[in-house]
């Protein structure tokens, strides 16, 4: 609920832990249904669900570009980002 007269946009970035770019080389077990062997490991090229440096790489190519135009996290809820003038 708006409390005051703000033109708001709502972005939902459901797939906001993947395709990030990695800065380092991570390997893992090849998956079920890949066709490789067991003892067979992918390097990983952009970042996966759950993988812990996805959430680094979204703060480092999403939150951190609003920020620097001036978005700042609210206090109850630092996933949502205000642009206005404080």
């Amino acid at each position: 609920m708006l409390l005051v007269n703000y033109d708001a946009k709502i972005v939902d970035v459901e797939i906001a832990f993947l395709h990030g770019n990695l800065d380092e080389d991570i390997y893992m077990e090849a998956p079920e249904g890949s066709g490789l062997g067991r003892d067979e490991c992918v390097h990983l090229q952009k970042a996966i669900y759950g993988l812990v440096q996805a959430l680094r790489q979204y703060w480092k190519h999403f939150v951190k570009p609003l920020q620097e135009i001036g978005f700042e996290g609210g206090i109850a809820n630092p996933c949502m980002h205000d642009g206005t003038t404080r």
